[in-house]
Formats: C-alpha cells, structure tokens, sequence
C-alpha cells in the first residue's frame, strides 16, 4: 500500500510538473475571464461541465451544479450577459425527470 501511494504522489507531481501556465485574459485563445456570481455567495457547492453561447441577444452560459456530480438534487443552470452584468442564476432543468425515469425501469 505504501508503494501504491508513493507512486501515485510521484505521478502527480509528474503530472504537475507537465501543466501549462494559468492563463491570462488577453493571451492566446483567453479573450476575458470573469465570474458569473460571487463564490463567497454561490448558490451550489459544486458546478462543472459549464458551457457558453453567443445567441442574437448575447452570451448565455449553462452548467450542472448542486451538491456533487450524481447527486439528486444537480441541475441545469443558466445564466444571461445583460448590459455589462450577469443575471442571477436560474435552474432550468433538475434530476427529478431522470429519477421518474429510472424509477419506472426498475
């Protein structure tokens, strides 16, 4: 178990060492880095898989978040760009219509 752990401390670090440098807005591909709301005031513990949009009314960003991944209580989350601003959160879709689905199949 020692060496298991020695090992997977050293591929870490490996891995560490291979990462490239935190991006900075305004280098390469980084046009703006911002946050969405607050994370000393987020909604979820936990948010991935985020992904964002331009439509004709501006940028839209969605991602998963709720306690972890799996969880019951993880949803869909949007968020608008409006003058300059992020709106407030708003969960557009939640577990309960895969838990009424798994639950019929069972």
């Amino acid at each position: 178990m020692k060496y298991f752990v020695a090992s997977l401390m050293l591929a870490l670090v490996v891995v560490a060492a291979k990462l490239p440098p935190v991006a900075k807005p305004g280098q390469g591909a980084l046009l703006s880095a911002e946050l969405i709301y607050p994370l000393d005031n987020k909604p979820t513990p936990q948010c991935h898989a985020s992904t964002i949009a331009e439509t004709s009314t501006g940028l839209v960003a969605a991602w998963f978040a709720g306690t972890r991944e799996k969880h019951t209580d993880v949803g869909i989350r949007v968020s608008r760009l409006v003058a300059a601003n992020w709106t407030q959160p708003l969960e557009v879709s939640d577990a309960s219509a895969g838990a009424a689905r798994e639950s019929h199949h069972h």
